[in-house]
């Protein structure tokens, strides 16, 4: 008895370690959400700040150039300098240093059997208007791809058409050690990571006076880009060949270039999803 018990204890045992050493060096594909973060501290705490104030001057010589009173210019410049700091105010409540950009897309692991690693992984996402407009109507959600309208200022008045647009993606490589338990897994990665956004606002049927005003805006530097570095640890449950997977990034940016709106690339990201292995 005590001879077919180890018998079985030891069949048991051996199955065990094939299935870990079969899942540590298997490859796979994924498919899901991954997201990065960007970091708007110095952005709302330095550079709206002197767009705001460039842009109110630009506004008080154009109102000037109306010919309309002083103090109604004062008044006005005044509200709309007040709606700015209580919008600034209510945007801080978010994370700011962390704020998540969600991306569509995917990744694909190529098995290597070695002792420290077990795979190499390419992955990335993108994000655009067209994917972001495309996901809105399968949601039934409203979101508008042509912003228009009037302004009217003591019996002047301007139309205006606003077209916003919005890209970006994100493309990364990592080698793997795996770790399995049949129905869950455990996943430690190190690599880099090349990550590039950018944000536009075509505003057009302005009248000429106002283009100082767009100028001051610098509508042209809503953009980001950085080069990184990674660690991951990500964590899979579910069959050995089909399994929810999630996984955080801690990012060191090696390199950025962030536009006049200093938007930078934040110290997090990661991924939800599904992966089929194979």
């Amino acid at each position: 008895m005590k001879k077919k018990t180890l018998a079985l204890s030891c069949v048991i045992s051996m199955l065990l370690i094939a299935l870990v050493a079969m899942g540590a060096s298997c490859g796979g594909i994924s498919f899901g959400i991954p997201f990065y973060t960007v970091d708007l501290t110095e952005t709302l705490e330095e550079t709206i700040p002197g767009i705001v104030d460039n842009s109110l001057d630009a506004l008080h010589t154009w109102f000037v150039d109306l010919g309309m009173p002083t103090t109604e210019i004062d008044d006005l410049l005044s509200d709309i300098d007040s709606s700015i700091t209580d919008y600034l105010s209510a945007i801080e409540e978010l994370p700011t240093a962390s704020f998540p950009i969600p991306l569509v897309g995917g990744s694909i692991e190529f098995g290597l059997p070695l002792v420290v690693i077990d795979g190499i992984r390419l992955s990335g996402g993108i994000l655009n208007e067209t994917i972001l407009f495309g996901a809105a109507d399968l949601l039934n959600l409203v979101v508008p791809t042509l912003i228009d309208g009037e302004i009217e200022i003591d019996g002047f008045t301007a139309t205006y058409e606003i077209v916003p647009s919005f890209s970006t993606f994100m493309l990364s490589t990592d080698v793997i050690k795996r770790l399995d338990l049949v129905i869950a897994g455990i996943s430690f990665g190190a690599g880099v990571d090349l990550i590039q956004g950018q944000i536009g606002l075509a505003i057009e049927h302005l009248t000429p006076g106002l283009q100082s005003v767009l100028d001051a805006l610098h509508l042209d530097g809503l953009s980001w880009s950085a080069f990184a570095a990674h660690a991951a640890l990500g964590v899979e449950v579910g069959l050995p060949f089909l399994r929810l997977v999630g996984e955080a990034r801690f990012m060191l940016p090696i390199s950025q270039t962030p536009g006049y709106w200093k938007i930078k690339v934040g110290q997090w990201a990661g991924s939800v999803g599904l992966v089929i292995r194979f």
